[in-house]
């Protein structure tokens, strides 16, 4: 009899503990994800430069975590370093093994527009969203981008694309936007806006870019 009652209570528990999966943190489509996240933990991103650390973030939740470095960090370089940590919060131990990456790895082919300019070329990352993909099945292509405002290049499509826009309230150098439905537009001053728009990407290194792009209309190709 005690045999019996010793073997129900190992399978009862064997049967418990088989449903209880081990967080882990993996990197996939320029996210970086965490998975089985108990609710009682804290998920944190670091950035590093010249192994130095500069800025980090923390997120909380359960379950499925996923995050876009490129939208934690501003100003972020493929050369950058981050790094992805998950804690117990009132412990503070590990629940699985760190992970350390850099922005050339987390983005792939798919994830890389080249923008080139009076045979000047820049690297854009596109962001993991619908606008960001409809805008890369249209390439290649070269545009005439005229000129607005002294801060942005502008060019409207013949048909829509996906929009979720938002206000991003600081535009930035580099940015890659959509504005409305079909208007594509490349910042190249860093200002403040209450327009409304949707993220497609953002040029990594902006050094040179106003100057390369000029005051006036400019034939821009993406590829």
């Amino acid at each position: 009899m005690k045999l019996k009652i010793f073997v129900i209570t190992f399978v009862v528990l064997l049967t418990t503990h088989a449903f209880v999966l081990a967080a882990n943190i993996e990197i996939s489509g320029g996210n970086i994800t965490a998975y089985n996240v108990p609710s009682d933990s804290i998920f944190m991103t670091a950035l590093y430069r010249d192994n130095i650390m500069i800025e980090a973030k923390s997120h909380s939740g359960s379950g499925t975590l996923t995050l876009n470095p490129t939208e934690d960090f501003s100003g972020i370089r493929e050369t950058d370093t981050i790094k992805a940590f998950l804690w117990n919060r009132d412990t503070l131990r590990p629940l699985c093994d760190a992970v350390t990456t850099n922005m050339k790895e987390i983005n792939d082919s798919d994830n890389i527009v080249e923008i080139t300019v009076n045979g000047y070329t820049f690297t854009a990352v596109l962001y993991d969203n619908e606008t960001a993909k409809a805008f890369k099945s249209m390439l290649p292509m070269t545009i005439t981008m005229n000129e607005l405002n002294r801060n942005e290049k502008y060019y409207y499509f013949d048909s829509s694309l996906p929009t979720d826009s938002t206000l991003p309230g600081i535009i930035k150098e580099g940015d890659l936007m959509l504005y409305g439905s079909s208007c594509l537009v490349l910042f190249y001053e860093t200002f403040q806006s209450s327009y409304s728009y949707t993220k497609i990407g953002y040029i990594d290194d902006t050094t040179g870019l106003k100057n390369i792009l000029g005051s006036g209309n400019v034939t821009v190709t993406y590829e």
